[in-house]
Order: structure tokens, then sequence, then C-alpha cells
């Protein structure tokens, strides 16, 4: 643990904070949601270290988060140039990424700046293309100022997970409500200015099909991971990244919310797993779907299948799009009955 310099290429050097877990000869980063630390990473470093000694895990503290200095930025390519020094820093020439929402943001686009750098590339929930989502991130920004937990859990969490109940027949809202309580006072105790840097980069950013040329050469795979019942971004609209990214997988669990790591903690694990091992393919997608675990009566869900989309079959394209279209996601509404003026003018301004 400790810091790390960044912006040596830039116009301001700052210390942003870092931690390293392990000691193995594989090299793994970390890249966690919108003013997250890396704690929410905590389920998957202690999986790791149990059961994959071989590899060494590293995450850094994004500007203005927990001691990390701040600097404003001018956009995603500023947090993927900060990865970039940590890599530098780490003296690590490659890594496989894992990451999730911003974090994927951020990721995503470090493999397109620096794709020699990267092993293997996972992006879950991240934000689909072509749109800038600009009033899903005014709805989280109200959900922090206004500290409602009820709207944040919901942003994050499916209702069916939040209804379920654990092995101990515990309500899992009421498992997870002190740890949610907890990361919404954090979030809320952040500087605006540190907020709006990050909520600004998230929606400034837009995946392109400009973005194909430079996929297409790339040299490390690369994994989708999303639930279909993603509050914050519409799993319809991420199927548009098929056709820009072309991943070897990408995986579609039934039923799940924005936080798929913590949500579907061991669905997550295994495609993190098949990640870190997968080749590159130049060929189809793998198409993987998770039931419903979590579902009022799980035995009308769909099981658990997979198959190869050839992006010129148009036989699986067929039945790819016959199952999306039985999933009843929520609307983006039914998370939030309230106005969000507070986080759309301050974006704004």
């Amino acid at each position: 643990n400790g810091f790390f310099l960044s912006g040596k290429k830039r116009n301001k050097q700052i210390k942003l904070k870092y931690e390293v877990f392990g000691n193995g000869n594989e090299k793994l980063v970390l890249v966690m949601g919108i003013l997250s630390n890396p704690s929410t990473w905590k389920h998957q470093i202690k999986y790791l270290l149990k059961n994959y000694p071989q590899y060494q895990i590293a995450s850094f503290y994004y500007r203005g988060i927990d001691g990390s200095e701040f600097y404003p930025t001018t956009g995603i390519r500023d947090y993927s140039m900060d990865m970039e020094d940590f890599l530098d820093y780490l003296k690590w020439d490659k890594a496989h990424i894992v990451s999730t929402s911003f974090g994927s943001q951020v990721s995503y686009d470090f493999a397109l700046y620096a794709p020699h750098r990267v092993n293997s590339l996972l992006l879950s929930s991240m934000k689909p293309p072509y749109k800038n989502f600009i009033a899903e991130c005014s709805i989280m920004m109200d959900s922090i100022y206004k500290k409602d937990l009820k709207t944040f859990e919901k942003l994050f969490f499916s209702n069916d997970f939040l209804n379920s109940k654990d092995e101990n027949n515990k309500s899992m809202k009421l498992k997870i409500k002190n740890a949610l309580t907890k990361q919404l006072k954090e979030r809320s105790k952040i500087s605006k200015e540190v907020i709006k840097d990050q909520f600004k980069s998230s929606f400034n950013f837009i995946v392109t099909d400009e973005d194909k040329l430079i996929l297409n050469q790339r040299d490390f795979p690369i994994s989708l991971v999303y639930g279909t019942n993603d509050a914050l971004f519409p799993f319809k609209d991420t199927l548009n990244l098929l056709n820009i990214i072309k991943p070897e997988c990408f995986s579609i669990i039934n039923g799940c919310g924005h936080g798929v790591p913590n949500e579907r903690l061991k669905d997550f694990n295994s495609e993190m797993i098949n990640t870190l091992k997968l080749k590159r393919s130049h060929e189809n997608s793998e198409i993987k779907f998770y039931k419903n675990i979590f579902a009022n009566n799980p035995k009308k869900d769909m099981e658990n299948f997979n198959f190869k989309l050839n992006n010129q079959s148009l036989s699986n394209q067929v039945v790819l799009n016959s199952y999306i279209n039985s999933f009843v996601a929520p609307s983006f509404n039914s998370v939030h009955n309230s106005k969000y003026s507070l986080g759309l003018n301050f974006l704004k301004n």
C-alpha cells in the first residue's frame, strides 16, 4: 500500500493511493465503479488470493478518493492515463484488467489508448454506446446528495435480489443495509468538485463505431458481463456493443442489476476466471445466459445455456433476439419517483 505519482506526461503531477495483494507472476488490475475504492472488490480479492495465488492483484484510488490527491481531468482519458502511470510505477509491462461500471469505461479507454499493455479485459455493466445517459447520472447524484438509500440500492441491485433471503433466511435487503448506508454516507462527503469530475467524465465518454478500427486489431480477449435488470443502463442498449467490440464472450445474467460483482458473486467470479484463460478469437462471440437464481418462481425461468454467435449468422441472431425480447427489465423511472433536477443542474453547470 502507498502512493504513486501520476501525471508525469501531463501538466499536473498528483499522488494517487494504491493497494497491491499477493505475489504471483501473473498481473491483474481491478478497476472499480464511480466514486468507489478498492474495497468494493474485497470478495474478488479474497477469492483470487485463496484459489489463484499465481495472480498479483493491484488497484488504485481515483483522484480525490480516500487520500488520493485531486486535480480536474479533461475526461476519461486522464483516468486511463492514471492507470498507465500506475502500471509504470509497478513496473508491469502488461496486465489482466477486471472492471465494472465507471471502471469499465476507464478500462475500455485504456485498451484503446494502450492495447499493448492488456492481457485480457473484462467489462462489467459498462455504459452502452451512442448515448451519454446524463439523466441516469443525475439520478445517482441525487441519491448521494439526499442520502436516499431506497433509490441508491435500487440503482445497483435488482428487486429480486433485494427481496430474496440468504442461506440463514435473513432478508438480503437488511443484510446489505448497513454496508450500503455507510457507502452512501462516505460518497456524500466527497467534494462536489470530485463528484462532478467523475460524472461528467462518464457521460461525456461515448463508445462509437469508430472504435472498431482499433479493437479489431487487438491481440487480447474481451468479455462483457451484464445484468438484464440494470436500472442505470437499459440491457437492450448494451447489445449494440456486440457489433463494436465483438467480444470473445458476452455473459447475460437474467434478473441481475447493475452491481453484478456483488449481486451474483459466484457467477461473476466464474466469468472473471474464464476471461483470464481466454484467447483472442477473430471468429465468433460466445453468448452465455445465466438464469435468475433470485426469481420468485425460478422453475419458470430459462435454464443456463450458451452458443456461439457468428456475426454473419442470421439464425443465431434470431435465437438471441427471441430470448432478449422475453426479458422484462425495469423501466428507468421505476427506481426513482422524485425529480432529478438537482443532479441534472449540477452536471450542466
